[in-house]
């Protein structure tokens, strides 16, 4: 039992150490080891979340009960310090001046609103959007991830909000913040009314309890989904819904939606709605309309004469652009308001 046990701490304190300290020129195709598609692939799917997440995978491993609190104490302890909380999610933390945040490996920072600045005090953070180091000013909306052998304090020089995940620790007045709304929508927002009438009605969610994220992209299952509610729910899922419905061309899932893709969902939803779905919009007036697959064509043009889409030009109409969370939901508030 005893030499199991050794073995299963043996394998987490290999996975503890799998990279050494981080050469000079980390971030780039020479040393892969925190480019992007590592964090992404490797790195985030072993640390993020919450300790229970890494104990319950190397538990069924070894074939131990991660319930166990021995186990749990003895392989929790070295992989988090004491000292550090572990957000699972993006958890929301005020921030007055002089409030840090300090993350460790496997932590990850993203600066809602404020000026925020960065000490390392060792290893490197990384600028996960673009996949280099990290550098000041920080921007807004990015993920700063704690790369192996990394400590780091995100420090605010003003009143902020950020997002925290993974392991973390909080100091000089800073604290998570239960608002019980999304940070960053406030109610001067020009789409504060849009999102309260969607999160209310369920048809939409934000990323995490805390944030909305009007940026990201806007994905086939949350469009689905979106579509699939408004329509009262028929059936057993957004998925069987979807295939009834006419929309056998987008797979549910994750895939990030093009405009003519959503323009299609938003049409065939329309359709079984017995929603008027007919246009003399003439899609010759677009320079790109021989862009358009021809089975997204009756649907790009009924969803450009309602205004439920646009390009970022009049001339132009990008159906395969891919389509944000802040563009979705435009389009779902005004269809939802033309049932």
């Amino acid at each position: 039992m005893l030499k199991r046990i050794s073995a299963f701490l043996l394998a987490l304190a290999v996975f503890g150490g799998i990279t050494t300290a981080l050469a000079d020129n980390a971030g780039t195709s020479s040393n892969p080891l925190i480019t992007k598609s590592y964090i992404d692939s490797t790195i985030i799917p072993e640390l993020k979340g919450s300790v229970d997440r890494v104990v319950s995978s190397y538990a069924e491993k070894f074939g131990y009960d991660p319930g166990s609190k021995l186990v749990y104490d003895q392989i929790a302890g070295r992989i988090i310090p004491d000292e550090y909380s572990v957000a699972s999610g993006y958890l929301a933390v005020s921030m007055p001046k002089g409030g840090k945040i300090t993350v460790i490996t496997g932590g990850s920072v993203l600066v809602s609103f404020g000026n925020v600045k960065l000490a390392v005090e060792s290893g490197e953070v990384i600028d996960v959007s673009a996949a280099h180091r990290a550098s000041e000013p920080l921007s807004a909306n990015v993920r700063y991830f704690a790369a192996e052998n990394t400590k780091a304090v995100f420090e605010a020089s003003e009143d902020a909000v950020c997002l925290v995940n993974g392991p973390y620790m909080l100091s000089g007045g800073a604290e998570p913040l239960e608002n019980g709304w999304f940070i960053d929508i406030d109610e001067y927002s020009e789409y504060y009314e849009i999102i309260v009438q969607l999160t209310e009605n369920g048809i939409i969610d934000g990323i995490s309890k805390d944030c909305f994220e009007l940026r990201s992209d806007m994905s086939s299952r949350a469009m689905l989904d979106a579509v699939w509610t408004m329509a009262g729910k028929p059936g057993r899922s957004a998925e069987s819904w979807a295939k009834t419905a006419g929309i056998n061309s987008i797979p549910y899932g994750d895939l990030s939606l093009t405009r003519q893709e959503m323009a299609f969902i938003l049409y065939r939803y329309a359709v079984n709605r017995g929603l008027n779905t007919s246009s003399a919009l003439k899609l010759t007036m677009y320079e790109d309309y021989y862009d358009i697959e021809p089975e997204y064509a009756d649907a790009v043009r009924w969803a450009l004469d309602k205004k439920l889409i646009q390009g970022s030009i009049d001339t132009v109409i990008e159906p395969g652009d891919i389509m944000t969370r802040q563009q979705a939901v435009e389009a779902l508030y005004k269809l939802l308001n033309m049932s």
